[in-house]
């Protein structure tokens, strides 16, 4: 059984009010803790339930059913971008309330709580976090980063949201670089910048990064708002994502040639098999 399906995200709105909601620990009330034991690299088990009363529902969300069984990985961040958003912090309550809102086909739910959407589990995320203080760029930097995950896990229209995003990414991306060619007087094809002078070139350009992707988050239809940050963070973070990936490049390389020495890599998985060789070789 999976999240049942839903065309809003924001529903049910005849329950919407403005109040914030709260985090708690069953059985104890406010305030939420969190206890964690690390079974993996990546993974974690929870000591302790955690609860979530979101404002738009009367009951509350309660994670996990059974803390044996449940195992999370925090906030799932690739490396190239835990600069802008880190896998723990202040939204880690929020995250972990999220993980046991979305569960697989193959498995029940990992929630004890009203049934919900997983676009309805990625609204709960957001308010979330701002119940926890979130800043409102990087929540809704988040949100929209479920929420492109949830459209492509989901078989209904998975062609057009394929269409869209696609669409979305290679626009923005391919304007950007003809914009970065520009501005360097390699190529002059951007008509809004052409032979101008470098300071309208950048206000220009930085005008119509801002424009296009009001004009392609149409596209989206009601997920307009994970359309619209989506264009204005590629268009916007493009050169400093850039900028760190190849700084990260670096590196992974560095750790590379190094591992040749230490028979330690920049994988973390490799290298507990290594311990684990090592444990099992010294105790023979």
């Amino acid at each position: 059984m999976a999240n049942p399906p839903t065309g809003d995200p924001e529903l049910p709105k005849s329950r919407h009010h403005s109040h914030l909601g709260e985090f708690f620990r069953p059985g104890a009330g406010p305030p939420a803790k969190i206890q964690l034991e690390q079974t993996g690299p990546a993974n974690f088990k929870m000591l302790c339930q955690l609860g979530y009363q979101d404002s738009h529902f009367a009951e509350p969300f309660i994670v996990p059913p059974d803390i044996e069984s449940f195992r999370t990985d925090l906030t799932s961040v690739p490396s190239l971008f835990q600069w802008l958003v880190p896998s723990i912090g202040v939204h880690l309550s929020a995250a972990l309330i999220h993980d046991g809102l979305i569960y697989a086909p193959n498995e029940g739910k990992t929630y004890i709580g009203p049934d919900v959407s997983r676009e309805q589990a990625d609204r709960v995320f957001r308010d979330g976090m701002r119940d926890l203080g979130t800043p409102l760029i990087r929540r809704w930097v988040i949100w929209t980063a479920v929420t492109v995950a949830t459209v492509l896990s989901s078989p209904k229209h998975k062609v057009r949201w394929r269409a869209t995003i696609f669409l979305t990414i290679g626009i923005v991306i391919a304007l950007g670089v003809m914009a970065t060619l520009n501005l360097f007087n390699v190529w002059h094809g951007v008509p809004w910048m052409g032979h101008r002078s470098l300071v309208a070139q950048l206000a220009l350009g930085a005008l119509f990064a801002a424009i296009i992707p009001i004009v392609l988050c149409a596209l989206w239809g009601h997920l307009w708002r994970a359309g619209l940050i989506l264009g204005w963070a590629l268009a916007f973070l493009i050169h400093v994502t850039v900028a760190v990936a190849i700084v990260f490049g670096i590196y992974l390389l560095l750790e590379s040639v190094a591992s040749l020495f230490d028979h330690r890599g920049p994988s973390i998985k490799r290298n507990l098999d290594v311990v684990d060789k090592e444990d099992a070789y010294a105790a023979t």
